[in-house]
């Protein structure tokens, strides 16, 4: 659907302001004036708005539909704008639900587009997934609930009700269809790797570490790469490091590890200790070339 940004429209020219304002956002993004991109972004957030009532008075869906994509595109230039601003003032763990907003909003825009190769929409998805792994977040709370009522968003009526007729996830008229969930009991929390949402983070109680050294390799990674269309990759190693607590212990001491054993007969074998030893391999741009339109008319 994002196709209907690079053509003409006999009854939508209004398209080419959305066009004209996210080529800037693209140039802006290159030179990292964050702020002016979330301007840019904010008024063709309003103009796909706009173009949307528009066609439903013409009773164009697919077009509307089409200014929904285009307006979530536009949230994730506006919120990856937010990210890094958020990472240029180093407040690291802030800046970890502002990528998942910029996440969700591409979620909304694949799963919509047919060529992911357009846009960058294949290379911001890489570049998202490997920005999550800089951050020491693995474990994340997920509630567990026993929803009572569950409404839909579009007609309002129970979706279990056979007059419904709207699926949840799909487009109608500009909207996506939702599950609202209504008197919802709440019975446990679960923590688990791979949550749908990430947002709930599990920390230690107490934590008193700086953000520079709790996010240690996100701060590496700012500190020596401020382009934020620069794809890179996360690669993890195995690594052993020596473990200097164990040059105070005698060898027929009781080991620190709280065996039982003596130092000579436990850790005093093995002082090595196995970590992971984190690579950044900085690769190409994300390719955001100008958006260009053709001469097919699909509003006549």
């Amino acid at each position: 659907m994002l196709s209907i940004l690079k053509t003409e429209l006999t009854d939508f020219c209004e398209l080419s302001s959305v066009r004209a304002n996210i080529n800037k956002a693209y140039r802006e993004l290159e030179s990292q004036n964050y702020d002016k991109v979330i301007q840019i972004c904010d008024i063709s957030i309003a103009e796909c708005e706009k173009i949307k009532e528009k066609a439903v008075t013409l009773e164009k869906e697919e077009i509307a539909n089409s200014m929904f994509v285009a307006s979530a595109y536009c949230k994730v230039l506006k919120y990856y704008s937010r990210y890094w601003l958020k990472l240029v003032e180093g407040k690291y763990k802030d800046s970890w639900v502002v990528l998942q907003d910029t996440i969700d909003n591409l979620i909304s825009v694949t799963k919509f587009t047919e060529n992911h190769c357009e846009f960058g929409i294949r290379e911001f998805n890489s570049h998202l997934n490997e920005l999550e792994k800089l951050y020491p977040y693995s474990i994340f709370a997920s509630s567990e609930m026993v929803i009572e009522t569950k409404e839909c968003s579009i007609c309002g009526k129970s979706v279990l009700d056979i007059d419904c007729i709207h699926i949840p996830g799909n487009l109608y008229w500009g909207q996506m269809a939702v599950t609202i969930c209504k008197d919802i009991v709440f019975q446990a929390v679960a923590l688990v790797k791979h949550p749908m949402d990430k947002r709930c983070v599990i920390e230690v109680s107490g934590d008193n570490i700086i953000e520079k050294e709790k996010f240690k390799l996100l701060h590496y990674f700012v500190e020596n790469n401020t382009n934020p269309l620069k794809l890179f990759t996360v690669i993890e190693l195995d690594k052993y490091y020596y473990n200097e607590k164990y040059d105070m212990v005698k060898r027929n001491e009781p080991c620190p590890c709280n065996s039982g054993k003596k130092f000579k007969k436990c850790c005093g074998e093995i002082k090595y200790e196995r970590g992971s030893h984190f690579h950044i391999k900085l690769e190409n741009d994300i390719s955001l070339r100008p958006l260009p339109f053709s001469s097919m008319l699909l509003g006549s």
